[in-house]
């Protein structure tokens, strides 16, 4: 995944902003953010799942190995594959993409509440939302904006 902006990039940006403030009454926000959510339970589950998979193809190729041997292999699978699987690029593959794109809309929604609805001069703004590790850009603007422009603007 990409760093965060560099020092220019920002300043490129917030100049951007400013700008467009400047000639409107709208106030303008930027959120980017790594991921949208932590998404724990996809490396735990699919770990789980898997450690199972494993002990029962042991138990079925090796049926000499007791229940305490079956017991520690499926929990050193287990255990091995809950750290693999934490790492972020594998966990995001494990999360299906319309969990993931919910998950960032509601951040984005959250977000727009927070950053326009709650400081913004008569409750007008536009929020640009980025989620690097869902892949998801999401454009909200205020009622009033919505009424002035249409749909596809």
């Amino acid at each position: 995944m990409r760093k965060r902006l560099s020092a220019d990039e920002q300043q490129r940006v917030n100049a951007a902003a400013a700008e467009a403030e400047r000639r409107s009454s709208a106030e303008f926000a930027l959120v980017m953010v790594p991921v949208s959510d932590r998404y724990w339970p996809y490396p735990l589950v699919s770990a789980a799942v898997l450690a199972l998979i494993v002990t029962g193809a042991v138990a079925l190729l090796r049926p000499d190995f007791g229940i305490g041997m079956g017991f520690a292999i499926d929990a050193l699978v287990f255990i091995g594959l809950s750290l693999v699987l934490d790492w972020l690029p594998l966990r995001l593959l494990l999360v299906p993409r319309r969990v993931k794109h919910g998950r960032a809309q509601h951040m984005a929604h959250r977000a727009f509440a927070a950053r326009i609805l709650a400081r913004a001069r008569g409750r007008n703004g536009i929020l640009f939302f980025v989620s690097e590790g869902e892949r998801y850009v999401e454009l909200i603007a205020d009622r009033d904006i919505h009424e002035r422009e249409a749909q596809a603007a």
